[in-house]
C-alpha cells in the first residue's frame, strides 16, 4: 500500500531519489568554481550564480592559467587551476588564488579542501616551492581579524593549514608523503576552522588515524590520497578556532616562494562546507567531485564528471548542455523502473521542431539494453516527438530494436518548471505532465509498432545526458541536457493517476507552480 503523508511524496517502492535540493542529498559547495574556463586572469565574481565565484589570482602576469586536464577521477577535460613560476625573485608568489569573501557562523565548524598536484620541479640547485592551503578570517567591516592556534591558542591574521617543505636545495621528498602524494599525483588537503568557544586541545581525540601521530588537529585534517587514504599530518599548519570578531573568511591555496622556472602546481576543486554531519565524507571526496546521495533505501551515490553548479533559488542544479555538467554512477544496488519522474526546466523551448536534448538515462554500464529519455525532436525516423523513451530493450512481441514511445501533444516553455512522469503498465505507457495523464501508448503502439517496458536491473544512470562506456571511458552521445533538473524519482511500480497527481501537488509549491 502506498504512503502519503500530509503533502509527501508517495514512498512505497521508491528505488531511486534524488533531490538537488535537499542537502541530504547534495550539500552545495560555498565555493563556485563551475565559471572557470580555460584562460588567464582572475575568475569575476558572477551574480547570476550560486556561492563564491570569485578567484582572485596569486601572483605575477603568466603564473596563472587554466587548462583542460585530467582531473583526480581520469575525466580529461576538467578545468584545472595551473601554477607556474615565471617571477623568480623571492621572496614571492607564484601561483594560486585568494576566493572571495563568504559569510561565516563563527559558533560552527568550517573545512577547507583542495586537489592539488606537483606537476614538475627542477631537483637542486634551488628552492621549488611550497603548496600552501589556508583561510582568512574577516571581521564585520571586511578587515583581516585573527584566528587563533588549535592547540595553543596563539592568534595570527596569517593562518595556514597545510604547507610543504621548501629546502634551498630542492628534493623530491618535499612533494612525497607524508606532504603531498608525490610528482604528478593528485592529493587531497583538509584543514578545519572550529567553532568560536572550541576549548585549545594539544591534542584531538582519534586524531591517530592510518598509523599517523595523535596531534591537534581534526582526524581528517591533512593529506590525503584516493590510493592510500590518508599519508600525511598538517605541516607547518594545523587547524584554527574561529576568533569573536570573525564575520567572514576567504578560501586560499598557493604556490609560493619558488626560484625554479620549471616547477609547475595543479589545483581543482576548492571547497567550504559547514561540518554538519550533512557534508560529503572525506571518502566521499576522494571518489568523485561532488557527491549526489541517492535518498532512496537503495542509497546509491553519483558524481559529475567534473562541476555542478547549483541553482541560486535553490530548486535543483544546472546543466549547461555540457559533459563537464553530466552526472553519472554504476548503482552498487540495482533496481527496476516501472515509473519514472523527473521535475525539470528547459533553458530553451522545447517543441516537436527543437533539437534532441537526453536528459536522462537508465540501464547497464554499457549502451546495450539501456532507455534514455529526450526531449525535441531526437530523431528522424519519429515525426513530431516532444517526449521519447529510446530503448533497446526486447520489445514486446519479441522483437528487439530501437523501439521509442512519443508524443507531440505539449511544448515545454523556457523557464517553466514541470514534472514529466512515464509509466509501464506491462502492457502501455502513460504519460503525465504536472499531474495529468496527456498520452498513453498501448503495446504495439510504438515507433515500427514495437514496444518494449522500462529498463529492468539498473546498473548505471546518467542525468543530464545519455553515453556509452567501453573500457571504462565516457562517450557521451552529444546531445545533452539544457536547464535545470530539480529532483527524480524512480518507483518499482505503476503509480496509479491519483498518486502521480499528490506527487505533483506536493511539489509545486517548491518549484513556484503556485
Amino acid at each position: 500500500m502506498s504512503t502519503l503523508l500530509g503533502r509527501k511524496i508517495t514512498t512505497d517502492s521508491i528505488v531511486f531519489h534524488v533531490d538537488f535540493s535537499n542537502r541530504k542529498c547534495f550539500a552545495p559547495n560555498i565555493l563556485n568554481y563551475s565559471s572557470w574556463t580555460v584562460g588567464t586572469g582572475n575568475v569575476n565574481n558572477d551574480t547570476t550564480k550560486y556561492g563564491v565565484t570569485n578567484f582572485n589570482v596569486n601572483g605575477t602576469t603568466g603564473e596563472d592559467s587554466r587548462v583542460l586536464g585530467v582531473n583526480p577521477f581520469n575525466y580529461t577535460s576538467a578545468v584545472v587551476w595551473k601554477s607556474s613560476t615565471v617571477d623568480t625573485t623571492l621572496p614571492s608568489g607564484d601561483g594560486g588564488w585568494n576566493s572571495g569573501n563568504f559569510e561565516i557562523d563563527n559558533s560552527k565548524m568550517y573545512r577547507f579542501t583542495v586537489w592539488t598536484k606537483r606537476d614538475a620541479m627542477t631537483v637542486g640547485p634551488t628552492s621549488s616551492g611550497a603548496f600552501y592551503l589556508g583561510h582568512y578570517a574577516r571581521s564585520a567591516e571586511g578587515g583581516l581579524t585573527f584566528s587563533k592556534a588549535l592547540v595553543n591558542g596563539a592568534l595570527t591574521n596569517n593562518p595556514y593549514h597545510h604547507i610543504t617543505p621548501n629546502p634551498n636545495i630542492s628534493v623530491l621528498s618535499s612533494v612525497q608523503s607524508p606532504y603531498l602524494g608525490g610528482i604528478n599525483t593528485w592529493t587531497l588537503v583538509v584543514g578545519h576552522v572550529w567553532p568560536v568557544r572550541t576549548e585549545v586541545q594539544t591534542s584531538v581525540p582519534g586524531s591517530a588515524v592510518y598509523g599517523l601521530a595523535a596531534n591537534g588537529s581534526h582526524p581528517d585534517s591533512g593529506v590525503w590520497t584516493p590510493a592510500a587514504n590518508k599519508i600525511g599530518n598538517p605541516n607547518q599548519g594545523q587547524d584554527y578556532i574561529w576568533y569573536e570578531t570573525a564575520v567572514f573568511s576567504n578560501h586560499r591555496a598557493y604556490l609560493y616562494y619558488s626560484a625554479d622556472v620549471t616547477a609547475t602546481q595543479s589545483f581543482i576543486y576548492p571547497r567550504v562546507d559547514i561540518v554538519d554531519g550533512l557534508e560529503p565524507s572525506i571518502q566521499e571526496l576522494l571518489s568523485g567531485p561532488e557527491p549526489i546521495r541517492d535518498l532512496s533505501p537503495k542509497m546509491n551515490i553519483m558524481y559529475p564528471l567534473s562541476t555542478t553548479d547549483f541553482d541560486k533559488n535553490g530548486r535543483g542544479l544546472n546543466f549547461s548542455g555540457l559533459d563537464a555538467n553530466v552526472i553519472r554512477g554504476t548503482m552498487s544496488t540495482t533496481f527496476n523502473t516501472q515509473t519514472l519522474s523527473v521535475w525539470f526546466n528547459p533553458n530553451l523551448t522545447v517543441g516537436s521542431q527543437s533539437a534532441g536534448q537526453n536528459i536522462l538515462q537508465f540501464g547497464p554500464t554499457s549502451s546495450e539494453n539501456s532507455f534514455i529519455v529526450c526531449l525535441g525532436s531526437y530523431t528522424g525516423a519519429i515525426e513530431g516527438e516532444v517526449v521519447s523513451v529510446i530503448t533497446n530493450f526486447t520489445a514486446v512481441g519479441g522483437t528487439q530494436n530501437l523501439t521509442a514511445y512519443a508524443s507531440n501533444t505539449f511544448t515545454f516553455q523556457a523557464g517553466v518548471w514541470y514534472n514529466l512522469v512515464l509509466s509501464w503498465s506491462e502492457t502501455k505507457y502513460l504519460m503525465y505532465i504536472n499531474g495529468k495523464e496527456v498520452t498513453t501508448v498501448t503495446a504495439g503502439g510504438g515507433f515500427g509498432n514495437r514496444h518494449a517496458a522500462l529498463s529492468t536491473n539498473v546498473t548505471m544512470v546518467h542525468i543530464g545526458s545519455a553515453s556509452f562506456t567501453s573500457g571504462g571511458v565516457f562517450y557521451p552521445y552529444n546531445s545533452n541536457f539544457n536547464g535545470k533538473i530539480g529532483s527524480l524519482l524512480v518507483y518499482e511500480r505503476n503509480l496509479t493517476a491519483s498518486e502521480v497527481r499528490l506527487n505533483f501537488e506536493s511539489m509545486m509549491q517548491k518549484y513556484g507552480l503556485i
